[in-house]
């Protein structure tokens, strides 16, 4: 009796997003007879990729997968993979995304001046706005909209309210501004300038 022709068969681990079924990896030639079972397993790939970012969509090498008697073809089984998203914020930084892209510092400055050497410094009063965005695990880039993606906010913590700004006395001037009132913070700076006067004199006439 003359012995069946090895089969040939293959598992193709491909990148299906968006339709693309791209070639990942394969598990070369794999060799049998026809009806026994194919010695193989796709673990080990399997978390490869995934380490890599991609999510498994379907795993069509199933257990307990046996050669076919087609002399003519390869048997192909297919693992198919999509790619993952992950989230990109203060607490969850990405070497390729800019953190400007997802963190603004902002201030608000109240300024003095005309006091000469009398004149106060400036009253500085800060808070942060954060937001979340959404990457393609795969290569890294932006998804807009994406899963994880939130508008900004002001991150906890921090102020929602610059508080109120009262003008330092300063002896012999006046200014133009009692106080700079307690103002919402905005995703912009602030700048308010308070001017000093020098007060009158009275002058004696004879």
């Amino acid at each position: 009796v003359t012995p069946a022709k090895d089969q040939i068969a293959q598992v193709i681990y491909r990148d299906v997003q968006d339709g693309a079924n791209t070639q990942l990896s394969t598990s070369g030639n794999l060799a049998g007879k026809g009806g026994s079972e194919i010695n193989y397993s796709t673990a080990h790939t399997i978390k490869d990729l995934i380490s890599k970012g991609y999510v498994l969509k379907n795993d069509g090498f199933p257990a307990g997968a046996v050669f076919d008697n087609d002399d003519n073809k390869t048997q192909i089984f297919y693992v198919d993979f999509i790619h993952g998203q992950a989230p990109v914020n203060p607490d969850n930084p990405h070497e390729g995304v800019d953190p400007s892209q997802y963190e603004k510092n902002v201030k608000e400055t109240v300024h003095y001046e005309g006091a000469g050497d009398k004149t106060p410094a400036d009253n500085v009063q800060t808070s942060k706005w954060t937001r979340t965005l959404t990457i393609d695990s795969v290569t890294g880039k932006i998804i807009e909209n994406g899963q994880y993606t939130t508008d900004w906010s002001i991150a906890k913590g921090e102020k929602i309210v610059y508080d109120q700004v009262n003008t330092p006395v300063v002896d012999g001037y006046h200014a133009d501004k009692r106080e700079v009132s307690a103002t919402a913070v905005t995703q912009d700076d602030i700048e308010v300038t308070v001017t000093y006067t020098p007060n009158g004199k009275i002058v004696p006439v004879d």
